[in-house]
C-alpha cells in the first residue's frame, strides 16, 4: 500500500515539476515579446527624433551616453 502512495505521490510531482517548467517558459516568451515589442518602440521614436528638428533636444545628452549603457542613453534621448 505504501510504494502505491509514494509512486502517486512522486507522479503528482512529476506533474507539478511539468507545469512549473512550462509556466516558467511561458513567462520568459512573454518577457521576449515585450522586449521586442519595447526596442521596436525606442527605434522608431530614435528615428522620429533623428528625422526631425527635435532631434536636436536630445543631443543635450550626448555627454552622459559614454559612461553609461546604451539603453540607458537611448532612454533619455526619448524621454526629453
Amino acid at each position: 500500500m505504501e510504494t502505491l502512495c509514494d509512486a502517486e505521490v512522486e507522479k503528482m510531482w512529476e506533474k507539478r515539476v511539468q507545469q512549473w517548467k512550462m509556466q516558467k517558459m511561458a513567462r520568459q516568451k512573454l518577457f521576449e515579446q515585450v522586449l521586442e515589442a519595447r526596442r521596436e518602440q525606442i527605434q522608431q521614436k530614435r528615428m522620429y527624433y533623428q528625422g526631425s528638428s527635435v532631434g536636436l533636444l536630445s543631443t543635450s545628452y550626448s555627454f552622459v551616453c559614454p559612461s553609461w549603457s546604451p539603453f540607458v542613453c537611448s532612454y533619455l534621448k526619448l524621454y526629453v
